[in-house]
């Protein structure tokens, strides 16, 4: 998230799903990009985010692959 910064962007650092939706609702983001184990996934929070801006870029990132 660092190279983001650096290169200009606002990062909004997230802890978990819940607080993931609750930001975005609060500001509209450029870009999605997720990584969330528990609770509310990456697959949910990129649902509804798009529900509200369906041409939203999302980027997934995962380390809990089978």
């Amino acid at each position: 998230m660092e190279a983001l910064r650096e290169e200009g962007y606002d990062v909004i650092h997230a802890a978990n799903g819940a607080e993931a939706l609750a930001w975005y609702d609060r500001k509209v983001a450029d870009v999605l990009i997720t990584r969330l184990p528990d609770g509310i996934d990456g697959w949910q929070i990129a649902e509804h985010c798009r529900e509200h801006d369906p041409g939203l870029p999302v980027i997934y990132a995962t380390g809990f692959s089978p």
